[in-house]
């Protein structure tokens, strides 16, 4: 019989399968999104409203947008990501 990857595998089945495709995504995720979120909170906050914290709904906006971004910029890696979890050739 033939067997793939480590030993391990025929327990885990694929379920590591993408672990570091999945990481190389959501760092640069992360990266983009956790500071462009805190940058937009403060500048609601000091521009918009003199030094008022913002309250959980413009928190949420500006989560929803710093989120959209960043997930805008990594969709190439996440396109990566699941034709390596899919095992996807050029073909599909």
């Amino acid at each position: 019989s033939e067997t793939h990857g480590s030993p391990l595998s025929k327990f885990t089945g694929g379920l590591y399968r993408g672990y570091g495709i999945t990481l190389m995504r959501e760092i640069p995720f992360a990266m983009i999104q956790f500071p462009m979120y805190e940058a937009l909170k403060k500048y609601w906050a000091d521009h918009l409203q003199d030094g008022v914290p913002v309250n959980p709904v413009q928190a949420a906006a500006c989560g929803s947008f710093s989120g959209g971004v960043a997930a805008g910029l990594t969709t190439p890696l996440d396109v990566i990501k699941t034709r390596l979890m899919l095992g996807a050739d050029k073909d599909g």
